[in-house]
């Protein structure tokens, strides 16, 4: 049964997701990729392979890993102005990284692992370049969608089956590694240059308030609630923020040159 879960539950909701925001465009594409579409069905999953302490604790980690999720955001958004994405990506990968090392090792508590948070995602989302509005919002290609059902799909099976090596705090981190920000960045580099990844990356940023969000209830609640009330309640906290979001950025961005 538990396995059957993992096999049903993150496909199910990251096709959702992906044909909402293909439906709406590319702001409401990157702003839904900030749901915790990976990490939150790995939290759900160490709940009940680990216990309620273990995924507590794994969301004060996945809370960080939006952190050093906002680096990785920041660093392929200034590079992707001059360089290509074979050198955008991996550098950006290199600066979650060093996050992801860096809250590991330091072992923040809530209050400061939630101030860190959500002050560095506002820090990157004021300094990102602006860019001037795209007409047309990226057509994916034919093997998108496969794509990330099946990535998403063996990183929880990898992630969950390795929690117990991990232990809940880098397990958590390591939930949160940017595999579908990772792709969309680059296609949208690749197809419609730097200012469509830029601005992919924008809403991708204003949405990771919504994981924020997520674990915070996770975190807060799980311990003195039954299971799924927790993440009930986990859902509609990430769902009402994002609908925020989208009210809040939806007002088209100026050009500057």
């Amino acid at each position: 049964m538990l396995f059957a879960l993992k096999l049903f539950l993150t496909p199910v909701l990251t096709l959702l997701l992906t044909l909402a925001g293909r439906k709406w465009g590319q702001r409401v594409s990157g702003i839904f990729t900030g749901l915790p579409l990976n990490s939150g069905p790995i939290s759900f999953l160490f709940a009940l392979e680990y216990g309620n302490n273990f995924a507590a604790q794994a969301a004060v980690g996945s809370m960080g890993g939006m952190a050093a999720i906002s680096a990785f955001v920041f660093v392929y958004a200034y590079l992707a102005r001059r360089a290509a994405w074979s050198i955008c990506a991996p550098l950006a990968l290199a600066a979650f990284f060093i996050e992801v090392f860096v809250l590991d090792a330091t072992k923040p508590g809530l209050l400061p692992t939630l101030l860190v948070t959500a002050l560095q995602i506002a820090l990157v989302i004021r300094l990102l370049p602006q860019t001037g509005i795209i007409a047309n919002g990226i057509q994916p290609p034919k093997y998108d969608l496969p794509m990330r059902l099946v990535s998403a799909t063996t990183f929880v099976l990898l992630i969950t089956a390795l929690g117990e090596i991990l232990g809940p705090r880098l397990g958590g981190l390591a939930a949160t590694f940017p595999i579908f920000a990772t792709v969309m960045s680059v296609f949208a580099q690749r197809h419609q240059g730097a200012p469509a990844a830029i601005q992919w990356l924008r809403g991708f940023a204003n949405g990771m308030y919504a994981s924020v969000a997520f674990f915070l209830v996770i975190h807060t609640v799980i311990t003195t609630q039954p299971l799924f009330v927790a993440y009930a309640a986990a859902i509609a906290a990430a769902f009402i923020v994002n609908g925020l979001m989208l009210h809040w950025t939806r007002q088209p961005l100026q050009a500057v040159e």
